[in-house]
């Protein structure tokens, strides 16, 4: 049995229900074998008795409530804090969405086996939307550029603007979609990468002890940038893995176009992300 410890940073914003499904059909039996732990950052709630209930039979989840709404990687940086306090580092953390869904019953055995061979900072598994029908990795094989920056920063800076460019963007998408399906084998092998799909994102003890950080100023979007950047600054190397399949049954919290809100988040996310290209 491999004893690589791996802990899932879990955010809730009023989808406590997926939440708690998620941790009991994916998770379940792993974290009774305890060969995983789980940290829920609940940024809002419809219904605290269902994350109770979820302690009452899995009593190790760590729950963190903090007092303002912390974002995506701004809860999960929280919710590192707080277990490296109480446990340490593990041997990786899993930053993941709570609406997919692993592709084989050995996936935690086969992700935590990846792990123990040590050559990696951050990993990427094959996902599948199942909205898309499209692969989301590898998410950006080679850096992003700043002027792809810069014209995202600008279309979010007003919300019908910034739909009608996801509008395009999801046509082509699915055209892209029918391109890939006669192309099955493209992306079959292992390989190193810019950037992953920021649904699923396995970091490797090392990407912390070579000075990589989940604090992220932004509230939502541009996590993958982020991370990426990270990763090319510090010579640390991120990998796709195509053994490791989930599909993502995706847009349950944030939906495919966005609202003023949202919009405004990306526009700041893109903002900082442009600032802090050339640094």
């Amino acid at each position: 049995m491999i004893t690589t410890k791996l802990v899932f940073l879990l955010i809730n914003y009023f989808n406590e229900a997926e939440v708690s499904d998620f941790v009991a059909y994916q998770l379940g039996i792993d974290l009774i074998k305890r060969n995983v732990d789980v940290v829920i950052v609940d940024n809002g709630s419809n219904n605290n008795m269902v994350f109770e209930q979820l302690k009452n039979t899995y009593p190790d989840i760590m729950i963190l409530n903090p007092k303002k709404n912390s974002g995506y990687f701004g809860g999960a940086n929280i919710g590192l804090k707080e277990y490296l306090k109480e446990y340490g580092m593990p041997a990786a953390v899993v930053v993941s969405n709570v609406d997919i869904e692993f592709v084989g019953t050995d996936f935690i055995d086969k992700l935590k086996s990846r792990v123990s061979e040590n050559n990696f900072e951050v990993l990427g598994p094959d996902i599948t939307s199942t909205f898309l029908g499209q692969k989301q990795n590898p998410y950006m094989k080679q850096r992003i550029s700043e002027s792809k920056i810069k014209i995202i920063s600008a279309f979010s800076s007003n919300v019908l603007l910034y739909n009608m460019f996801l509008f395009f963007h999801f046509v082509k998408t699915k055209l892209k979609s029918f391109i890939q399906k006669a192309k099955q084998n493209e992306s079959a092998e292992q390989s190193f990468i810019y950037g992953i799909h920021g649904s699923f994102m396995v970091f490797h003890n090392n990407y912390f002890n070579k000075g990589g950080v989940l604090e992220y100023p932004s509230f939502l979007f541009g996590e993958e940038i982020f991370v990426g950047e990270q990763c090319r600054k510090n010579g640390m190397k991120t990998v796709f893995e195509p053994s490791l399949k989930i599909l993502h049954h995706e847009h349950s919290s944030t939906g495919i176009f966005k609202n003023k809100a949202n919009a405004g988040f990306i526009h700041q996310s893109y903002q900082y992300l442009l600032k802090h290209y050339n640094d």
